[in-house]
């Protein structure tokens, strides 16, 4: 029999007296009805999604260059963060470490290869909106 897949949990509120249950509850029972194995939820608090180094999401990262896990769950996109350039960035460095992310309630499949070619024109567009606005057309 396979082991199942181990997951963590990426949680982020602006507000640190939210109520994270929201986004907790339903990503452990998509673990949990998808047969993966929670290892590990890391939450930023009162954090701003504008934040560059949200330190649970540093932590994260580390852990998964260090094998922690092979798949990171997220409510959505903008709990990553609100910028593009940020979410392609952690995206990408998921990647690297062979470890997939999910967005249980979205129709972007991030493991496919056509929600990655998706995710990579979203890419493609945030790193042409950069450069024009950096002037250099």
């Amino acid at each position: 029999m396979n082991n199942p897949k181990r997951v963590a949990l990426y949680i982020r509120s602006n507000q640190s007296n939210k109520n994270i249950a929201d986004q907790v509850n339903p990503l452990a029972q998509a673990c949990v009805d998808q047969g993966k194995c929670l290892v590990q939820i890391y939450m930023d608090r009162g954090i701003s999604g504008l934040c560059l180094n949200p330190p649970s999401l540093l932590r994260m990262l580390e852990d998964a260059e260090n094998g922690l896990f092979e798949e990171v769950m997220v409510h959505n996109l903008s709990r990553l963060s609100r910028r593009s350039i940020d979410v392609l960035t952690i995206t990408k460095k998921l990647r690297a470490a062979s470890v997939d992310l999910t967005v249980p309630d979205s129709r972007l499949d991030l493991n496919s290869a056509s929600g990655r070619f998706a995710f990579q024109m979203m890419e493609a567009t945030v790193e042409l909106e950069l450069y024009l606005q950096e002037g250099s057309e």
